[in-house]
């Protein structure tokens, strides 16, 4: 995710795999971000939990004796614990992509939330199918998928509440400029 000096943030990229170890997923990461710089990564609670999966036993060669977030430090990739305030951060999320007005005749107050298009299929489904909590409405259910969603929130939570606005990565200008021109909406919300 990149913030503008806007306030505008954008998704661009994602990498969504469940249940493998700490050095593979550094290993995949590494490869997916190549030269990029990254300023931060977040992780839930969990991560500073001795993971109880399979590859984590002593007879395994993937076995870290330590919670995840050491072994994700030991591959090169600083994990910070992530503001998990949910209420908080759905809130958060939903003012980001807020917007009003007819994307025909124009928007009265734009959208500040920006997926490029195809780049994070996991996170568009998810926010897809995202319901209210029946008994919290300020909240969604514990029962849905929502992992790709949780990594926007705490993202969005720690980096759009940020001291500096910063600028997004020089690769993503011509994609974000063609996202928010405004005399085409075809890079707002299709949903």
């Amino acid at each position: 995710m990149d913030v503008d000096s806007e306030g505008n943030v954008y998704f661009s990229d994602e990498l969504y795999i469940a249940e493998k170890s700490p050095r593979w997923l550094c290993e995949k990461i590494h490869e997916k971000t190549g030269d990029k710089r990254i300023d931060y990564t977040y992780g839930g609670r969990d991560f500073w939990v001795r993971n109880p999966m399979a590859w984590n036993r002593e007879d395994t060669p993937e076995y870290v004796a330590e919670h995840e977030a050491a072994a994700f430090r030991a591959g090169g990739i600083n994990i910070i614990a992530a503001n998990q305030y949910r209420k908080q951060g759905w809130s958060l999320m939903h003012r980001l992509m807020d917007w009003e007005g007819d994307v025909a005749t124009g928007l009265t107050r734009q959208p500040k939330f920006f997926i490029l298009r195809g780049k994070c299929p996991q996170l568009e489904a998810q926010i897809k199918s995202a319901v209210r909590d029946e008994h919290d409405v300020e909240d969604i259910p514990d029962d849905c998928e929502d992992h790709a969603l949780e990594a926007a929130r705490y993202a969005a939570m720690h980096l759009y509440q940020a001291t500096e606005p910063v600028e997004p990565l020089p690769q993503l200008r011509q994609e974000i400029e063609d996202l928010t021109r405004t005399d085409s909406p075809t890079g707002m919300y299709e949903w």
